[in-house]
């Protein structure tokens, strides 16, 4: 009896055992699937786009965890995370407020409430409900205020997501102040935290430059420039936009000499990128033209980089586009009273064209007829030019000669051009012709053209009618007390060298 007792015992004991390491091992099989079932919800590869159906995922997590009521927010302030990640905020945000509400279960002073509802204030803020997020980040925040210092670091981010609202509207004092904070609770960990604490200082300086706190502003920045270039590899893309920031910054700020090899080493990392940012790339190229586009000695450079942005621009928004033509003749407009007139026809030039292909008939030229018609006769005024200079106001001429307003005022430029490349032929059927639709040219283009035709003339050995065409110019020059240009009075001496000295002088009786 005692052994069959025995027997019975252990067999019941057996079976309840066994009993119960099968419900235990259904439950954890059962939580298994759920997981699973939560991670294929918020996988974008797996849920095809479908959402997430919250109400289903609360319910299950009860079912399973039961009282255990920690557990259950925890999961679904998990699970929130992994819903915003993929792009189903409402879901995220759902899921977090539900969280929060199960904490609330232990007390309103719980660090995983604070955290939760700095989560859920994250996400309100990145949708654009900065009332909502206001008020969750500052709940989480004064639960974290009574945390030590050791337990601040999972609030840097709360504090910092708070202040950037705040920036937003206004409040720029507070919004100092908590950034500030994160900086310190940053810095004071026993491993540093150099990539956050470059980020927040970031954030620092936009706050100081709305601030008008410039000083400040700048040092904060070229700190945290000088942690994130550290922090990457110095030829990556991330090294070029900080170098980039700095130097756009110093540039902004007068101090030209600072900026400069921030901006070149910007330049060099830019064009080595088979694909560079394209509007970082213009505004670097752009910032390395403001340097030197002046400076005598890079003046090349400057042309160079001047067609480089505007290369860029023309990528960004069409060759065709109007605003390129304003670049085109604002530089020329530049060029051409720095006495650079070669370089400003070939801008104008290309003003033109693109102003031309962009508008149509709607364009009116006149102002920029002008500002290439003067250039153009500072190139052929003066003897000592290139041939490469001639051929450039050659192609000035040409797009005048293209436009209806300019055509009739031309003629006498184009022959002057002409006689420069030595087309005397050309040259004097342009001179001679006669100035048609009612144009009247001013004293100085009369008697530039005279001092040309006589010039042509002579060249040709027509001597008799580069006389008389040379006492004409005489003749008209004294006609008036008016001050001629220094363009006119160039190629008048020019006439009297050659022509006039070339006249027999009289025998003395």
């Amino acid at each position: 009896l005692v052994v069959t007792a025995a027997l019975m015992t252990g067999l019941a004991l057996a079976t309840t055992g066994f009993i119960r390491a099968r419900r235990e091992a259904s439950r954890s099989q059962a939580i298994a699937t759920f997981l699973e079932d939560i991670v294929v919800a918020v996988n974008p590869h797996e849920s095809a786009g479908q959402q997430l159906d919250v109400e289903q995922v609360i319910r299950r997590a009860r079912e399973l965890f039961g009282n255990d009521h920690a557990t259950v927010a925890a999961a679904l302030d998990n699970l929130a995370m992994r819903a915003q990640h993929t792009g189903d905020v409402a879901a995220a945000e759902r899921l977090f407020r539900e969280s929060s509400r199960i904490w609330r279960l232990y007390g309103v002073k719980m660090p995983s409430l604070a955290l939760t509802l700095g989560h859920l204030g994250a996400l309100l803020r990145l949708t654009g409900d900065d009332a909502g997020a206001e008020a969750a980040l500052r709940e989480s925040l004064a639960i974290a205020a009574e945390f030590p210092d050791a337990r601040q670091l999972a609030f840097c981010e709360t504090r910092t997501d708070l202040a950037t609202i705040l920036q937003r509207s206004g409040r720029l004092d507070e919004a100092g102040d908590l950034v500030r904070e994160s900086l310190r609770i940053y810095r004071m960990q026993p491993k540093p935290q150099q990539f956050q604490v470059a980020e927040t200082l970031e954030q620092l300086t936009q706050i100081l430059i709305s601030q008008n706190r410039n000083d400040e502003a700048e040092q904060a920045l070229t700190e945290g420039i000088s942690l994130f270039r550290g922090l990457v590899p110095p030829d990556s893309p991330t090294a070029a936009y900080y170098n980039f920031a700095l130097g756009h910054w110093l540039r902004q700020h007068g101090r030209l000499e600072q900026a400069e090899p921030y901006l070149r080493d910007a330049l060099r990392i830019y064009r080595r990128m088979e694909n560079p940012p394209r509007e970082i790339y213009l505004a670097t190229v752009d910032g390395v033209f403001q340097l030197v586009r002046w400076r005598e000695e890079s003046f090349d450079e400057a042309l160079s980089l001047f067609r480089e942005c505007m290369g860029n621009m023309a990528k960004l928004v069409g060759p065709n586009d109007p605003s390129l033509g304003a670049h085109f003749l604002g530089y020329g407009l530049a060029l051409g009273e720095k006495n650079r007139a070669v370089e400003a026809v070939s801008l104008l030039v290309e003003g033109m064209r693109i102003y031309r292909a962009a508008k149509g008939d709607d364009w009116n030229p006149a102002n920029t007829i002008e500002l290439l018609d003067r250039n153009v006769r500072r190139i052929v005024t003066r003897p000592d030019r290139s041939a490469s200079d001639y051929e450039s106001a050659l192609a000035g001429v040409q797009a005048l000669r293209g436009d209806k307003q300019a055509d009739t005022k031309s003629r006498d430029l184009f022959g002057m051009v002409l006689y420069r490349l030595g087309r005397m032929d050309d040259a004097l059927t342009e001179l001679t012709a006669p100035i048609g639709g009612g144009a009247t040219p001013n004293r100085d283009h009369r008697l530039q053209r005279l001092a040309f035709l006589s010039l042509a003339q002579h060249h040709s050995g027509s001597a008799a009618a580069a006389i008389e065409t040379l006492t004409e110019m005489r003749e008209l020059q004294t006609s008036t007390a008016e001050q001629l240009g220094k363009d006119t009075l160039a190629v008048m001496a020019e006439a009297e060298r050659l022509v006039g000295d070339s006249q027999p002088k009289p025998i003395d009786e």
